[in-house]
């Protein structure tokens, strides 16, 4: 069976108006989730389990990375690469003790998986935050899970892998799209 890498962006992005997953207690489940032995908890406090791929900054960023070369014209053409010198993405207790992924958007950047995962179920919960960035100041916010990830970071606008996109943005979610050449068929069920 073929396996592919699960790359969580929660697009964010990627990552646009601080959206956090939620990573909960077995305990804390709701009843409609199904629960498995194999259930695993993909978020810990050093995002252990993931790489960090950031994008190219938006003209706007400021505190860019010690050692971040701008193109000849000071523009930002190229990735910052493997990494989160930005602090992009954290993880913070809430009161019950639950993970949650908190990620600021102020850069594209990606969390891909370590693991390669066939036959999984994913389950997560996301919330938006308030504060947004360029491009999308004037724009919904918008974020997506990319999945089925293959090949070199960076394929699809200098930030993430080849992949499905499960859309994740305001008023808008679950549409696919197929990143960088990747190809999906999807039934849909019109009576359900």
């Amino acid at each position: 069976m073929k396996t592919s890498t699960l790359l969580v962006n929660i697009a964010f992005l990627i990552t646009f108006g601080n959206p956090q997953l939620t990573a909960q207690k077995d305990h804390k489940y709701p009843s409609k989730i199904l629960k498995s032995k194999d259930w695993v908890s993909l978020l810990d406090q050093n995002l252990s389990r993931w790489e960090v791929w950031t994008g190219v900054p938006e003209p706007s960023v400021q505190n860019l990375p010690a050692g971040y070369q701008k193109d000849e014209n000071g523009e930002n053409k190229t990735p910052i690469g493997l990494g989160d010198p930005m602090g992009i993405f954290k993880v913070t207790e809430d009161e019950n003790g639950e993970l949650i992924l908190n990620i600021s958007g102020e850069v594209y950047a990606g969390l891909t998986s370590k693991k390669d995962y066939a036959n999984y179920h994913l389950t997560f919960l996301f919330k938006w935050g308030e504060k947004k960035y360029e491009p999308r100041l004037e724009r919904k916010r918008d974020n997506c899970l990319l999945y089925h990830c293959h090949g070199e970071h960076g394929a699809f606008w200098n930030v993430w892998k080849s992949s499905l996109e499960y859309q994740i943005q305001e008023g808008d979610i679950g549409d696919l799209y197929k990143l960088a050449g990747t190809k999906a068929d999807v039934t849909v069920d019109e009576e359900g």
